[in-house]
């Protein structure tokens, strides 16, 4: 008896309907040659890289021709094993800049004080084309330099910026050529100073922004600035707001100078309100 032929359309639906079944994906690719790309497809659509020898380990494995499958890119370093600096990923520049078709971000652990202009074009401006989402966490980082590397990424929907500590400056302020239509969800949460003004040069002046959903979680700011700057640029488009345990620096009260922490049960939020009567907060 004949093998009945089906149509590389039907296998391919079938195989997509494994998506979230990795044991049967794996399976499904040793059936047939014309079956792999298909289910590699879904097999390497989020990849996570922590150190160096997992990024040469990936080639050295033969999965190269994997990488323009990757959508979603975790990139972590302890603070023992640093990799993600430019001298060593100078050795492995090649290997590093082969993901064309990220789409989705994260960063763990990065100093961007370690690096200039040059440096953050040559290792991430290849995710500039298609990058839609990006996440930071424990990132040691000037507010000048964030601003340079968030907008390399003309595309960005979704940002979220989490426990960041302000370093040194390695990149002057200047306006990009280039601004990110910065739509979709803004996260701020655990954001510190440490004596460092975090003025968020990216907010002042404000770039053209148009997020709808906002959080802001235990943040440190030197001034209220940063944080009227981006309600005032969000006005026409935001509708969802959360605010909790923001510290707003000094302001004037009486002729004296005070230090406010502000939790939201004593803050009024009536002037948000009145700017965005379509928000929820």
């Amino acid at each position: 008896m004949t093998i009945p032929y089906l149509p590389l359309e039907i296998i391919e639906g079938i195989i997509d309907m494994l998506v979230a079944d990795t044991k049967s994906l794996l399976s499904c690719s040793l059936v047939s040659a014309s079956w792999v790309h298909r289910c590699r497809r879904h097999l390497f659509v989020d990849v996570k890289l922590h150190s160096l020898s997992h990024l040469q380990s990936w080639f050295r494995r033969g999965l190269g021709p994997c990488s323009k499958h990757v959508r979603s890119l975790d990139l972590a370093q302890s603070d023992v094993f640093k990799w993600i600096i430019p001298d060593s990923l100078a050795l492995t520049h090649t290997d590093f800049t082969s993901f064309p078709n990220v789409e989705y971000l994260s960063l763990t652990g990065l100093d961007l004080t370690h690096f200039d202009e040059y440096s953050l074009v040559r290792f991430f401006g290849h995710f500039s084309e298609r990058l839609t989402s990006l996440s930071v966490e424990g990132m040691t980082v000037h507010p000048d330099t964030l601003l340079f590397f968030v907008c390399m990424f003309p595309r960005l929907d979704n940002l979220k910026l989490s426990y960041l500590t302000m370093g040194k400056a390695t990149i002057p302020y200047r306006k990009p050529a280039v601004t990110p239509r910065f739509l979709g969800k803004l996260a701020l949460s655990n954001i510190k100073s440490n004596g460092t003004a975090m003025i968020a040069s990216f907010l002042d002046p404000p770039l053209p922004m148009s997020f709808e959903d906002v959080c802001v979680v235990d943040c440190r700011f030197e001034t209220p600035k940063p944080l009227r700057d981006l309600f005032v640029a969000c006005q026409e488009t935001m509708k969802k707001i959360k605010v909790s345990k923001i510290f707003l620096g000094e302001f004037s009260l009486r002729g004296s100078s005070h230090r406010c922490f502000v939790p939201p049960e004593t803050y009024s939020f009536e002037p948000l309100r009145r700017h965005f009567p379509n928000a929820t907060h």
